[in-house]
């Protein structure tokens, strides 16, 4: 059996056998609704798993591996795929070179081609304004957003690789810093205009 999973929303390690498809499971710890999808071969014993058969002198092999008995053929080139080389894509069984045609198909449903990176975004966004110097001024809008993104995404953020939140806590910092400064200057523009000093005559 792998290793388990961990929540993502306070990293308490989950039994992979507790998830089914659909169907999300409440952590013991944080109590929070997590749901995940397991591939097949990962609830199996090692026992259980299909033994890759080699092939006998006149049989049909494998493309990539041609000591190794085919299973079934690619269903878009038709080449011969063992149990290794077999990709299973929907209905499908693909080799990993249609595989990797079909990722690169803007039409093409099922796969997740990136995930959002909204710790990264949020401390761009503090952070570009000002090591550029001259877009320091663009801060009285980028710090909100961030702000907002990093409250918003703090539990929200999907992604396979775990990532902690330390950009997430910079970011707020940050967003806290400009916005603090910049509500203390229009605070001085204003009380200013309202009562302007005027030379003694």
């Amino acid at each position: 059996m792998v290793a388990n999973l961990s929540c993502p929303h306070c990293s308490q390690p989950l039994p992979i056998n507790l998830f089914v498809a659909g169907q999300p499971v409440h952590c013991p710890a944080c109590h929070s609704h997590v749901e995940a999808y397991i591939f097949p071969e990962c609830h199996k014993e090692l026992s259980l798993r299909p033994t890759i058969h080699l092939a006998l002198e006149h049989e049909a092999a494998c493309y990539f591996h041609p000591q190794y008995r085919p299973i079934t053929p690619c269903d878009h080139c038709g080449r011969f795929l063992c149990e290794i080389c077999a990709i299973s894509f929907g209905a499908q069984h693909l080799c990993v070179e249609c595989f990797t045609k079909v990722r690169t198909q803007k039409d093409e449903t099922g796969l997740v081609r990136y995930a959002a990176l909204y710790d990264n975004v949020a401390l761009f966004l503090v952070t570009a304004p000002v090591i550029t110097v001259i877009f320091w001024v663009f801060t009285i809008f980028t710090a909100p957003v961030s702000l907002f993104l990093s409250f918003y995404y703090w539990s929200r953020q999907w992604n396979l690789v775990r990532r902690s939140r330390l950009r997430f806590v910079i970011s707020i910092l940050l967003s806290l810093l400009l916005i603090a400064g910049w509500t203390f200057i229009i605070y001085q523009a204003v009380t200013k205009g309202i009562n302007p000093s005027y030379p003694a005559s």
